[in-house]
């Protein structure tokens, strides 16, 4: 849909509301366009720059742009156009809590590449997910990979039976690789019970079983030839393809226990039994993360002697203190930067860091707040330059991605920020809170 018919459409809608309509709406959106001009009187029609518009924040913001610049400008055009894209983005990004019937609203106008995002957004309503499935717009693995899936989605034990009733011309084959997608998509959903997802992850456990055997026996018969020298080129390339293509084959089922690894309804009883089996390496770093990981374990996997195992001990908040003391001073530099960033990390700790040679390591542990006071303002003042030049990003930024991308570390430098402000106010006296006043503003 071309965007000057969603303007007009939505005038037209407007249009036709009743009074009453009319001043609901202007009175929920009293900076919007419509409230600035049909409540003050005005009849102006939207100009063809306006047309461009659809949220009312973006038709607010254009607005204050033509104040400050031509209104008849090319520049201010293409300026307000790149407004609308931007505002439609960030109303769809997952850090906004944007109302359902917001996101029910926008969908519409979103282009084809962008709505699969927009699905998957907290908020995005069921009902409206189900409409668009049934209507053909999504696939059943694409409805599953949203947060708020029908239940019935979730319901395991009928996964068969709804695949069976949704793609009746597909074969058995085709069907299995649609069920493997769904596991995929849900095996890490909050709304999951424990055992639900212990029945995904033993479900994909079965479908790789086999497969290992397989290239295990590729292996053994690679390993013989090389000491034996029995076999040609070709047949010696031919067993390394097969590997490889095995090796595909189970990327994905290993995928699905990673997620189900990483689902927070996982108990620590169920973590203890997938730390029992043979397979525990596949998917120890997303147990090892998990919030509900036993003390015991995350203290003897800390001596494992791979940086992958302990950088994920040393980025839970569950982490006993004596063993982020202790990985603190690991030869491994990201292990050293996970204890840095680990808000329960103790102030023994955080003060080995900010010795460290290595300045990344140094700085990440200044801004942590168990760090010293004295290191707070230093922290603040590194923080609003790194907010400055997200902010320079996000203005100039053109792929929507990427915007997205540094939003989200935007709302965490905003959370930092208010950390230490607030870490300032409750140990500093009177007189420094007014220095931290002119400092901020």
């Amino acid at each position: 849909m071309a965007k000057k018919n969603i303007g007009k459409q939505f005038e037209q809608w407007f249009i036709d509301l009743s009074d009453e309509e009319k001043a609901k709406y202007c009175q929920n959106h009293p900076r919007g366009f419509y409230a600035k001009n049909w409540m003050g009187g005005s009849t102006t029609r939207l100009n063809q720059t306006n047309q461009d518009f659809l949220l009312t924040t973006a038709v607010d913001e254009a607005i204050a742009l033509k104040k400050q610049k031509n209104a008849d400008s090319e520049a201010s055009k293409l300026k307000a156009i790149r407004l609308n894209t931007e505002d439609s983005f960030r109303a769809i990004c997952p850090l906004r809590d944007t109302p359902p019937e917001e996101l029910a609203r926008i969908y519409p106008t979103l282009k084809p590449e962008v709505r699969g995002y927009a699905i998957t957004h907290k908020n995005f309503p069921t009902d409206l997910l189900e409409k668009i499935f049934k209507e053909g717009q999504i696939s059943l693995e694409q409805l599953a990979s949203t947060k708020n899936c029908p239940d019935w989605l979730l319901d395991v034990n009928s996964t068969d039976s709804y695949i069976d009733s949704w793609y009746k011309e597909e074969t058995e084959e085709e069907k299995q690789e649609i069920k493997k997608s769904i596991y995929e998509s849900i095996a890490s959903n909050p709304k999951l019970t424990n055992e639900e997802v212990k029945y995904i992850y033993d479900w994909a456990g079965e479908q790789v079983e086999p497969l290992i055997d397989q290239i295990k026996e590729v292996i053994s018969q690679l390993d013989n030839v090389e000491s034996l020298g029995t076999l040609s080129t070709q047949e010696r390339i031919s067993l390394e393809e097969k590997r490889d293509k095995i090796n595909e084959a189970i990327v994905p089922f290993s995928e699905i226990q990673k997620r189900c690894a990483s689902n927070p309804n996982l108990t620590s009883e169920d973590i203890n039994h997938i730390f029992s089996n043979k397979s525990w390496r596949a998917v120890a770093e997303q147990l090892l993360e998990h919030p509900n990981c036993p003390a015991n374990i995350l203290e003897k996997m800390a001596s494992y002697n791979d940086f992958k195992i302990q950088s994920a001990v040393a980025n839970n908040t569950s982490t006993p203190p004596q063993v982020l003391n202790r990985l603190s001073r690991s030869v491994f530099s990201r292990v050293k930067l996970n204890v840095a960033m680990n808000p329960k990390s103790p102030p023994k700790a955080i003060e080995q860091l900010i010795q460290d040679k290595n300045t990344d390591i140094s700085k990440v542990a200044k801004r942590n707040n168990n760090a010293d006071i004295k290191f707070v303002k230093e922290s603040l003042e590194d923080l609003r330059k790194d907010k400055a030049e997200v902010l320079a990003r996000i203005n100039s930024e053109k792929d929507w991605r990427e915007r997205m991308r540094d939003e989200r570390y935007l709302a965490l430098l905003d959370s930092q920020i208010s950390e230490k402000v607030k870490i300032w106010q409750d140990q500093e006296p009177d007189s420094i809170i007014r220095k931290l006043d002119e400092f901020l503003s």
